[in-house]
């Protein structure tokens, strides 16, 4: 039944077979003597059905020291493969088939001489026998044929040659290709990236790419790059057959500018060795900063783009120990500005203060240099900002996503993180009696959004990197801090924090000391009045600002607030009797 089913192209290959009674094949066109069968006879076969038979004949079959001829041949039309019988060959010829892993061996039954193999050994291994004469040959002759079933069942990739040609001259060749998608989306929603490296210096850039079709544009920015930056054109592009690079419009401007295309062959990564390699250490020395520094997977860009940036001033052997960069920019890069990924790190961040009373700093963690600024970025979790700055601090023995206890503490009542060790304290005063103050609170608030900033992975202008708003855990009343001279005063949790803001300020208003003032402007102190305006101190203004509640931001504060927790409670018992 295998016989019959089996598909592919016709070959000359005899297969034997055990159950067959007689030798078959459905090409008469092999066979000599062929005469018409008139008999009445057919093939069963293992499903009950029967096969006609159309003609008889003989033919030769090479074996080791000649030719077998096979007698009384038939021709059935329906199998697919020519089989070999193995009762009738040992009824017609003195021989024996033997069968084993190896394959078939037919010998002769009165000298044991191998006569013809199915399956064959290699040919060291047959001249191995026949030197320690353990088989016999007739023919002195080392046998050499091309067998046809064994390539089509030992068929295997040929291997590759080292190749040592390489271009000596920059950007004359360029290698490309796409990884992706990642798994996760990273914090700009990227899923892509794609990599150009020059054979000549190894040197990579490297672009995120929210989807595959932005490829297109992303090539025309870097072809322009290098012809502007470098005043060299690119003759040749390589690259795997993958669909960003079918593009119409990709193929039709390689060839308007004369750059030659060389492809991979299909399903041949090999070919295209140089960057596979390369994606492979991008990404494994990626991953190598994401779990060091126990980075969330989403921040995958920053840390492949770091990873680069490393890669690119790394000496190398292939480079006789140098760097991508030296090669490419014939200086030796700086080492000096290197940090570890992750770390925690103070920005300063003066310019972006609204009054002199704000700090200075904030503590962030590093996510990586900027290509674009000569400056490092500094994220800063409670806001999702991230600040370019190269006036910056590092502590790289603390990584605050490997250890939230050195930024944020757990909450009690919320699986949530509240950032609440930002700030240090400030030395107290004293009242007017003397007696210290048990907390002399200072509101800071840092409200501003997600800045804009472009990625810095690559080494020039390329397609947009603006980061998008962070999905943070934090909730948003976590940058509202309150400080005191020793410690961080906590105020009565039950009070909403946009509510807390607003007695601070009343507490914080009652009438302090004259003091002399020589300014010539006239104002309410220089003409002795301490009290009060009382158009921002009246008992309607006060009443107001601290007996409305504030809408809650997060269901933290609510729950504290009594109010609001008494609403959710009636709602819940007027949806549950």
């Amino acid at each position: 039944m295998a016989a019959m089913k089996l598909d592919g192209p016709i070959d000359n290959s005899w297969f034997p077979n055990t159950a067959a009674s007689a030798h078959m094949t459905a090409d008469p066109g092999i066979l000599s003597s062929l005469s018409q069968y008139h008999g009445c006879d057919k093939i069963l076969i293992g499903d009950g059905s029967l096969l006609d038979i159309s003609h008889t004949g003989t033919m030769d079959i090479p074996v080791l020291d000649g030719n077998l001829q096979l007698n009384n041949v038939l021709v059935v039309p329906e199998i697919k493969k020519n089989l070999l019988s193995v009762g009738q060959l040992t009824d017609d010829y003195p021989y024996t088939c033997e069968f084993s892993s190896a394959g078939v061996v037919i010998k002769d039954r009165e000298t044991g001489k191998m006569i013809a193999k199915g399956s064959h050994p290699q040919p060291k291994v047959v001249e191995l026998l026949k030197k320690n004469k353990l088989i016999t040959s007739t023919s002195g002759n080392k046998v050499e044929h091309f067998c046809d079933s064994c390539q089509m069942a030992k068929a295997c990739r040929l291997p590759f040659i080292l190749s040592n040609e390489f271009c000596d001259t920059p950007m004359d060749v360029i290698h490309c290709d796409l990884w992706g998608a990642a798994p996760v989306a990273s914090f700009q929603k990227f899923k892509y990236y794609v990599i150009f490296v020059d054979e000549y210096s190894r040197f990579t850039w490297y672009f995120p790419l929210k989807h595959k079709s932005d490829f297109f544009q992303c090539f025309l920015n870097f072809h322009a790059y290098v012809e502007n930056q470098f005043g060299k054109k690119i003759k040749v592009f390589q690259y795997d057959e993958g669909d960003e690079f079918t593009d119409g419009r990709f193929v039709q401007f390689l060839q308007n500018n004369g750059i030659k295309l060389q492809y991979a062959c299909p399903k041949t990564p090999e070919q295209n060795g140089l960057v596979e390699c390369k994606h492979r250490n991008i990404v494994e020395l990626g991953l190598t900063l994401l779990f060091h520094s126990h980075t969330p997977k989403w921040y995958w860009v920053e840390a492949f783009g770091t990873a680069i940036w490393l890669i690119n001033r790394q000496p190398s052997r292939v480079l006789d120990w140098k760097s991508p960069f030296e090669l490419l920019y014939n200086k030796s890069p700086d080492y000096s500005c290197l940090r570890v990924f992750g770390s925690k790190c103070f920005p300063f961040l003066r310019s972006h203060s609204k009054n002199k009373l704000e700090p200075r700093s904030l503590p962030c963690i590093f996510l990586g240099y900027s290509e674009l600024h000569k400056g490092y970025r500094c994220l800063h979790p409670p806001s999702g900002r991230v600040y370019i700055s190269r006036h910056v601090t590092f502590d790289e023995k603390v990584f605050p996503f490997k250890d939230p206890g050195s930024l944020f503490a757990p909450s009690d009542t919320c699986d949530l993180t509240e950032f609440i060790d930002w700030f240090s304290g400030s030395p107290a005063d004293e009242d007017t009696l003397g007696k210290p103050t048990t907390s002399t609170p200072l509101h800071v608030s840092e409200t501003q959004s997600l800045e804009d900033v472009s990625l810095g992975a690559s080494s020039f202008p390329d397609v947009s990197c603006a980061t998008t708003p962070s999905h943070s855990s934090t909730p948003e009343s976590a940058t509202d801090v309150t400080l005191s001279n020793e410690e961080v005063h906590n105020p009565d949790p039950s009070v909403p924090m946009n509510h807390r803001q607003q007695e601070e300020v009343v507490i914080n208003s009652e009438p302090q000391v004259p003091s002399t003032n020589s300014s010539p402007i006239t104002t309410r102190q220089s003409h002795g009045i301490t009290k009060p305006n009382p158009k921002y101190f009246n008992d309607d203004f006060c009443f107001t600002a601290t007996s409305i509640p504030i809408e809650s931001k997060s269901v933290k504060t609510a729950i504290k607030h009594p109010d609001w927790k008494a609403a959710m409670e009636e709602e819940i018992h007027a949806l549950i009797p």
